[in-house]
């Protein structure tokens, strides 16, 4: 395919039933769900946790004024239906979109609101596999990036290549992870997630905004070297 513009930045509103349909039963009280609540809004819960309203980031085609969508019913539909997508992209003239999650955190981090660490890996395979389906409508035009188990960097590796294998062409991840409670970016802890990538040939997609709030940046370490010369500050001690 010949591209003409392709759209950087654009989001997957995860569907209603993308982790409850996938994750194991018995996994499905903990894992991403909606509720409808007493005033009409659907809700993402994730366990006990209200995470957000489903319209939340789903004003497209909207009258901004009356405030975001209660329902996947009051939403565009090409928000989360594959083939509405691809239409409403041929209005814009959009020849592809790279997508970035929605309720699983611009950065990922979404869901480490899910307490069980077998739920909270269930439901990133669970995120990476309905991605993967739902760009396979027009895999030249919807290019999925895929989620990591950040909490846990010996996994990191299987399921980046497990998820390329299935399509995706990129790996989400939050810029400052040492605000998540996570060495910085910057720390040898990171090394295997930058090797698989390397292997895989993907790049690390790190959305504005996705990053967790901190205070300061964390200090990184001098190089000892520059060019084969002692560093500014191994000289001066």
């Amino acid at each position: 395919m010949e591209y003409r513009l392709i759209s950087t930045d654009d989001h997957f509103v995860e569907p209603r039933d993308l982790w409850q349909s996938r994750v194991p039963s018995a996994m499905r009280e903990e894992a991403p769900r909606v509720v409808r609540e007493d005033d009409g809004y659907e809700t993402w819960y994730m366990g006990d946790r209200r995470v957000r309203p489903v319209g939340y980031s789903s004003l497209a085609g909207t009258d901004k004024s009356a405030g975001f969508p209660k329902t996947y019913d009051d939403m565009r539909p090409g928000c989360y239906v594959a083939a509405a997508r691809l239409a409403d992209m041929d209005a814009d003239g959009i020849d592809a979109q790279v997508l970035y999650p929605n309720v699983a955190g611009l950065g990922g981090q979404g869901v480490l609101h899910i307490t069980d660490p077998d739920v909270r890996l269930a439901s990133v395979r669970a995120y990476n596999d309905g991605l993967a389906e739902w760009c396979a409508e027009a895999p030249a035009r919807l290019i999925p990036n895929c989620l990591i188990p950040m909490w846990d960097i010996e996994l990191v590796p299987d399921e980046a290549r497990r998820a390329v294998g299935l399509g995706h062409r990129g790996i989400v991840f939050a810029g400052t992870p040492d605000a998540l409670g996570y060495p910085p970016i910057f720390d040898e802890y990171w090394d295997p997630l930058w090797g698989v990538a390397q292997e895989l040939d993907v790049p690390i997609a790190l959305h504005i905004g996705g990053n967790a709030p901190t205070g300061a940046a964390p200090t990184m370490p001098m190089p000892k070297s520059i060019g084969g010369l002692g560093s500014v500050y191994t000289i001066a001690g």
